[in-house]
């Protein structure tokens, strides 16, 4: 089985809420291009061919406050608030049981100054990629929860220029390999931020043996990333 993800300019905010509705909201400024050529005529070999452009800004913003969820008095845990904020120029995600074959190539950073559409996409491929032109792009992710009653929080915020994660994992009994060749180049600031504040839980609900509630805010923020990941076949599995 074989899963592959190719996105460019990645903006997403996301909510997932017991019992409310929050706000989130994702933009992005700027132009992307990407083609893919994942087709091959051997089965037991993944070929890949790809190149992902983002110029612009990426902004992911989640704002997950003011809840508050009442207790029925037969509850045994608490709800859950749980928000994420994501924005990358470039992901790439293969997981595969076939051997990997990948020539990829991931750019990312702001517009060409003084140029029409500030992205000058012409042969040579992107004007160069890095031919100085470029300015520095921006990748903002923000995640905020505040004044949550009765319910735990889980929020986060991840920026990044580019990601690469390769995953291949013999079938049973079987071996595998993965030939990667991977350029990457971000002329991107990166910026996460992740708060929680004022998460409580009412005297009743505590009284009552209810789990204390519980906060946790992640936020990273990188520049290249990239993750390649092979496994030997486990007979029986």
């Amino acid at each position: 089985m074989t899963r592959q993800t190719l996105l460019t300019a990645l903006a997403l905010a996301a909510a997932a809420l017991a019992g409310g509705a929050g706000s989130a909201a994702a933009q992005s400024s700027g132009a992307w291009n990407w083609d893919s050529a994942p087709t091959t005529p051997d089965p037991d070999v993944l070929t890949v061919r790809s190149r992902q452009a983002a110029v612009g800004n990426l902004d992911a913003v989640t704002d997950q406050s003011r809840f508050r969820f009442d207790w029925n008095g037969n509850a045994t845990a608490l709800p859950k608030v749980e928000g994420a904020a994501t924005a990358a120029g470039n992901l790439q995600s293969i997981d595969t049981d076939r051997n990997l074959d990948v020539r990829s190539t991931q750019f990312a950073a702001g517009r060409i100054p003084g140029t029409p559409d500030g992205t000058a996409m012409t042969d040579p491929w992107m004007g160069g990629l890095g031919d100085g032109r470029f300015a520095v792009g921006t990748a903002t992710a923000a995640a905020k929860a505040d004044d949550v009653r009765n319910a735990s929080v889980d929020i986060a915020a991840t920026a990044a220029a580019n990601l690469s994660v390769l995953s291949t994992a013999a079938r049973a009994g079987g071996s595998t390999s993965a030939t990667v060749g991977l350029t990457q180049v971000g002329k991107m600031d990166s910026s996460a931020a992740a708060l929680a504040t004022g998460t409580r839980i009412d005297s009743r609900v505590a009284g009552a043996g209810i789990d204390t509630a519980m906060s946790r805010a992640t936020a990273s923020a990188f520049g290249n990333v990239s993750s390649i990941t092979v496994r030997a076949g486990v007979p029986g599995n």
